[in-house]
């Protein structure tokens, strides 16, 4: 990642979309050991690029395999479709396979982001090239929606899986890449990539479009456009989402101690620190207050705010979770 991009200027800023003929998008998806998930993708995606991709724009499909065993390759050449490419790419974690992405892409203006445990909405691919084409931003957003089994209540009452929803166009700071559309046009020429210290943490994205915004660029929000994110029911458990939220404060510390100059981290790291400490201790009050009142309410976003924060004091003290730490065999 470039730490010296060049300025936000409007001479030069790319041409207006569709202005120099179809546009060129790719929809790149991530995957690892998920060969079942990805049959059941590819079809869908093909769809949506059938149905909703405009006159003059033309879409293919890049799917990066992070198995160094290449276990997608077969399901990509089973779809029998010559809009799907496959990459392989070794390197193990998230960042290098994001970056993958990004290299193979050379010939496209637009870029969308999505897992192969992801499920786009009947309304996706549209309304993203819609709000890129009328604003023209350096990326577009769209909502994520979290599929799960509501079985305990504890999840609903903590809001573990609740995601942010508002108005489109509305300007956003930082974005993950769940239902992410990137000018690829603006990030070449901010020189940006993905961050190789998260290639085992998780919050890259963040880092990724934080930076993309701080530089001057703009990044909108598309609330027409759905993916869907189901959670496995092996993972549904209190201690799953309890780490979850304790991880999310922690690549939300790390972030902001790493996209500061080195000389202020220190101040930074305090600042995490007393946030963190904060959270935890309010948590902890709250859960309290739960169990005297026998509220779920109370006890489950006090436990959620209590772990977030235990996350962001760990930032503080250097220590940075590895989500996407895996053993190979």
């Amino acid at each position: 990642m470039s730490a010296d991009p060049p300025p936000s200027d409007p001479s030069t800023r790319p041409p207006a979309p569709g202005s120099d003929g179809p546009v060129a998008v790719t929809v790149g998806i991530l995957t690892f050991r998920r060969a079942e998930q990805l049959a059941a993708l590819l079809p869908l995606v093909l769809d949506r690029i059938d149905r909703e991709a405009p006159a003059d724009f033309t879409a293919d499909v890049l799917v990066v395999d992070n198995d160094p065993a290449g276990s997608a390759r077969v399901v990509v050449e089973e779809s029998a479709d010559a809009r799907v490419r496959y990459v392989l790419e070794s390197t193990p974690g998230i960042v290098a396979a994001r970056n993958r992405v990004l290299a193979e892409c050379d010939d496209a203006r637009l870029l969308l982001f999505l897992d192969d445990d992801n499920l786009p909405g009947e309304q996706w691919l549209g309304p993203l090239l819609q709000t890129w084409r009328q604003h023209s931003p350096a990326a577009v957003c769209g909502r994520m929606v979290v599929q799960f089994d509501g079985s305990d209540p504890f999840f609903a009452a903590g809001g573990f899986f609740v995601r942010r929803s508002m108005p489109t166009g509305t300007e956003i700071a930082v974005a993950g890449t769940g239902a992410l559309l990137v000018d690829l046009d603006r990030v070449r020429a901010r020189r940006l990539e993905f961050d190789p210290r998260f290639g085992l943490t998780g919050g890259e994205d963040t880092m990724f479009t934080s930076t993309l915004t701080a530089s001057g660029e703009r990044m909108l929000w598309c609330q027409e456009a759905t993916v869907f994110d189901p959670i496995p029911a092996d993972r549904l458990t209190r201690q799953w989402v309890l780490d979850r939220a304790r991880s999310h404060g922690n690549s939300s510390g790390v972030v902001r101690i790493l996209t500061v100059a080195p000389g202020r981290r220190p101040v930074v790291r305090v600042v995490v620190a007393v946030s963190g400490a904060a959270r935890w201790v309010l948590g902890r009050l709250r859960q309290g207050r739960g169990v005297l009142r026998r509220s779920m309410v109370d006890r489950a976003r006090g436990a959620r705010l209590a772990h977030r924060g235990l996350g962001m004091l760990q930032a503080a003290r250097g220590h940075v979770i590895q989500e996407y730490r895996r053993s190979e065999g």
